[in-house]
């Protein structure tokens, strides 16, 4: 259809009345060759014999024209006919614009209908993903965890070998309690050196 779009504004009646331009300027070329070839019969003027030829050339264009206008305006006539429109003599290339109309509509509509589609079998798809996973068990289908069934798992506290007082001195670096992390640190120590300055007596008791 795209000639049809190339040339839908184009007007029928606007070509005919250059191409009666034309036909005029090719009779006033005719009216001078008659005068000049009475007047200057025998002489030396050569516009008779100069002009001649392109006046035939021009005639024979001209016709050309005109018989390739008419059949362009009985294959517009026989177009609206064959489509059950009705002929408009003065512009007969109105069915051109109705084809053009006909052609960007039926075009829209496809386009359209593809998206529709389209849309349609990317949500049966994620529908049918959606019902595997749920009868899976959350699972996707190679066996992993989906994403819909992964839960966030909390951080679990930590306390190391050492009782309340390591994790102690370790929420105060978490908090950056700096001074309450010394003392905790130098009571650590005191309970270390009691431990091993009084390990002996323990050995003498035990004997």
């Amino acid at each position: 259809m795209r000639p049809v779009a190339e040339v839908r504004e184009l007007r029928f009646e606007a070509i005919l009345e250059k191409v009666t331009e034309l036909r005029a300027e090719v009779e006033a070329i005719a009216r001078e060759l008659a005068y000049f070839e009475l007047e200057t019969a025998g002489a030396a003027d050569r516009f008779v014999e100069a002009m001649r030829p392109f006046y035939d050339a021009s005639c024979s264009q001209l016709a050309a024209l005109e018989a390739a206008l008419e059949a362009a305006r009985q294959a517009l006539t026989g177009l609206s006919r064959y489509l059950a429109d009705q002929p408009e003599p003065t512009q007969p290339e109105a069915v051109l614009h109705r084809l053009h109309a006909f052609e960007t509509s039926l075009g829209k509509a496809c386009r359209d209908n593809e998206r529709q589609a389209n849309l349609e079998r990317a949500k049966a798809a994620e529908q049918k993903a959606a019902e595997e996973r749920r009868k899976s068990g959350g699972l996707t289908p190679g066996g992993t965890p989906g994403s819909a069934t992964k839960r966030k798992q909390p951080m679990r506290r930590v306390v190391q070998a050492g009782g309340q007082l390591m994790a102690g001195i370790q929420g105060s670096l978490r908090r950056g309690d700096f001074q309450k992390m010394v003392a905790l640190r130098n009571q650590h120590l005191a309970m270390r050196r009691h431990s091993i300055a009084g390990s002996p007596n323990d050995a003498d008791d035990d004997a």
